[in-house]
């Protein structure tokens, strides 16, 4: 749409000053020529310099015009390109706390200083909160919303054994080393989100991946990291 938009504006403005310049050719320059041709009379070559003064007055303030209306344009589309990068900022700032929260509430139910089931209680309501769920609809990560997901369910399976809750184990720790791994990559890749929007545009972001999967596969099947 906006590519659309600028293309039209500038089809508009080049098609708006060949009118204008053709009209003054004509009115302004051919047509008393033209004239001249036949009856030319001091009057008639004063009423001419006239008017080739008068259309290069009124060239000259069609091409300041065209230039205002084009300068006017791309600051309209550095304002709104801001204003998205300023809401990108606010969500990816909720996003860091969403996590860095979760994160801690899985933290004290690995470190169990507390009653586990407790600590257990307390991760299951900040793994599931509506900050930690927005995440994974967020077309701003791209496709690194399918890390997030696992980065929940690593969690999970983690705390979920060391809280005694349910069946699902990591009796060897592998959910807790992909759990970590994967916090620090999305921190990262927010960063670098961050920085790509800072430089091109926030359109860029949406088809990004910037966290490899392969090796967290590896550590879910294998329990260690690949060498």
């Amino acid at each position: 749409m906006k590519m659309n938009y600028d293309r039209f504006s500038g089809m508009a403005a080049a098609v708006g000053i060949i009118l204008i310049i053709a009209i003054v050719a004509w009115i302004g320059v051919a047509g008393p020529l033209w004239r001249a041709a036949w009856i030319a009379t001091p009057a008639e070559w004063l009423g001419f310099a006239g008017n080739v003064v008068g259309g290069l007055f009124t060239l000259t303030a069609a091409i300041a015009a065209w230039f205002a209306v084009r300068a006017q344009i791309n600051e309209q589309r550095r304002s709104i390109e801001s204003q998205r990068r300023d809401l990108a900022n606010s969500q990816f700032s909720t996003h860091m706390v969403a996590m860095a929260q979760c994160y801690r509430a899985y933290q004290n139910v690995q470190e169990g200083h507390l009653e586990r089931s407790v600590q257990y209680s307390e991760f299951a309501e900040e793994v599931t909160s509506p900050s930690m769920l927005a995440i994974l609809v967020d077309p701003l990560m791209g496709d690194d919303v399918g890390m997030v997901a696992m980065f929940m369910n690593a969690m999970k399976a983690s705390a979920s054994f060391k809280a005694a809750v349910n069946r699902i184990s990591d009796p060897d720790g592998r959910y807790e080393l992909i759990a970590g791994m994967i916090y620090s990559d999305l921190v990262d890749s927010i960063t670098n989100r961050r920085k790509v929007m800072r430089e091109k545009s926030v359109d860029e972001l949406p088809s990004m991946a910037l966290i490899d999967k392969t090796v967290y596969e590896y550590i879910r099947r294998h329990g260690v990291p690949p060498p």
